[in-house]
């Protein structure tokens, strides 16, 4: 089960009732970029889980394809191997992975992406 902080699920409520036309994911515009990968960009996560599991999150980043896929079957080979190395990296680190399904209704972005959570211990 996941949460946010009150003043990001608001935050988040008018970002959602505010959809910008284009991809949030495909115009990344200022938003800063954790790490970047070939086929995939690590983006700090603008609207943080503060709980994860009923544990608290120390960090929220999001593994983000850099061509638009609604889900994984659309990966190329070689996107594919390159989210399954970044997911390995991230679980070294201590990471949970996490992606929402395409019919999954809280799932407000339809570009793919996967969360990555460091959890507290």
């Amino acid at each position: 089960m996941s949460s946010r902080d009150p003043k990001i699920i608001a935050a988040y409520d008018t970002y959602k009732m505010n959809l910008p036309k284009e991809c949030p994911f495909c115009v990344l515009g200022d938003r800063s970029i954790a790490e970047a990968f070939k086929h995939f960009n690590i983006l700090y996560a603008l609207f943080p889980y503060s709980r994860w599991d009923d544990r608290p999150v120390k960090h929220h980043l999001m593994a983000v394809p850099k061509r638009h896929h609604t889900i994984f079957e659309e990966f190329s080979d070689k996107e594919a191997r390159e989210l399954l190395h970044i997911m390995t990296v991230y679980e070294k680190r201590g990471y949970s992975v996490y992606a929402r399904a395409p019919q999954d209704t809280t799932r407000s972005v339809s570009h793919q992406h996967t969360h990555l959570l460091l959890l507290e211990r």
